[in-house]
């Protein structure tokens, strides 16, 4: 969603703006895009399913992802998502980079020890052509 300005008129109260209650609805939803609520996710059958009506999401990242799938994608605005993958106590697991792009095609650089946290984010400005970025690999 665009910002949504609020209609206030060509001169001091002179009812040529935004009434009271569409004002207000703008701000509401102004300030719905900003506070985003945050949720978490499993991979199911190699699928990661990211909700991009969530600011935050967090994986137990308990197998192999293969594949990436987006939902609640806004066409035509920006949507924006931060993952927050945690490595099960086994480790090894990786993400391939089959849905998104990534830069230079090399995929999303994370760590593969046992119990630590990859942070991922994943972008679209057009609601198709989603992009991932590494945001930070191995905290502990």
């Amino acid at each position: 969603m665009a910002k949504l300005t609020i209609d206030t008129g060509t001169a001091g109260n002179p009812a040529t703006g935004d009434t009271l209650r569409t004002a207000m609805t703008k701000v509401n939803s102004n300030f719905d895009e900003l506070y985003k609520p945050s949720g978490s996710t499993t991979i199911s059958g190699g699928v990661l399913d990211v909700d991009f009506s969530k600011g935050l999401i967090t994986v137990a990242h308990s197998s192999n992802i293969t594949s990436v799938t987006f939902s609640n994608v806004t066409t035509n605005t920006k949507n924006e998502i931060v993952v927050v993958l945690t490595q099960d106590s086994t480790g090894g697991r990786t993400i391939t980079s089959s849905g998104y792009s990534t830069a230079g095609g090399l995929g999303l650089d994370i760590s593969t020890t046992a119990n630590h946290v990859n942070i991922i984010t994943f972008l679209t400005t057009d609601g198709t052509t989603v992009y991932g970025f590494s945001n930070g690999k191995n905290f502990g």
